[in-house]
């Protein structure tokens, strides 16, 4: 009924997940029927999304080190749905979910740092799925000092040496990867020690 300030409410049930299309008829005391109101069509979909699947360019892995500054994130969702990325729990921003299932985020240039990305799905209706796995991730573009190097059997640049199996040796960044040529063809690559 309408009150006495013209208003009037209705709460339904709880609906089912689905398609509705709700409209209004007034009825006055005599019967008269007024025209059908507009009709507000909607669906109720209370349904939770599955959480995307992503992983990052450049091979990157869980715990991995790149010196690709902006690694591209990509992955796969329902349909429609918007994919939000965050970063360490903050937001960095919204992509929506392509017609083949797809969704990409190409972040502006990160600094060098260490970074842990993961995805929330969120539908139409507002519902959000479970946060995806998290990629936690090291960016370092900074170029490592070159490697100090010297061979056994104190031979020198130029020297002659009856050591058909001298050792090369010497120090560089823990941690790194010293690469070893000769005349310009890659030999071999060596993990520089926690010594250096």
């Amino acid at each position: 009924t309408v009150d006495e300030a013209g208003n009037w409410i209705f709460n339904p049930d709880a609906l089912d997940d689905g398609a509705y299309s709700f409209h209004t008829v007034v009825e006055d005391a005599g019967g008269n029927l007024s025209s059908a109101s507009t009709a507000i069509g909607f669906t109720v979909d209370t349904g939770i999304p599955d959480a995307a699947t992503g992983a990052l360019s450049d091979n990157i892995t869980h715990g991995g080190t790149t010196n690709e500054n902006a690694p591209t994130f990509s992955g796969t969702a329902e349909i429609g749905t918007t994919v939000i990325i965050y970063n360490n729990n903050i937001e960095l921003d919204r992509v929506t979910v392509d017609e083949a299932g797809n969704w990409i985020f190409n972040p502006d240039a990160l600094d060098d740092g260490t970074y842990s990305f993961h995805t929330v799905v969120e539908d139409a209706a507002g519902n959000l799925s479970a946060a995806s796995t998290a990629i936690n991730f090291t960016v370092d573009t900074g170029i490592p000092d070159p490697a100090t190097g010297a061979l056994s059997d104190n031979i020198t640049h130029g020297g002659t040496t009856n050591d058909n199996a001298p050792t090369f040796s010497g120090t560089a960044e823990i941690g790194t990867t010293v690469i070893i040529y000769n005349n310009n063809i890659e030999l071999d690559r060596v993990t520089v020690d926690e010594a250096g």
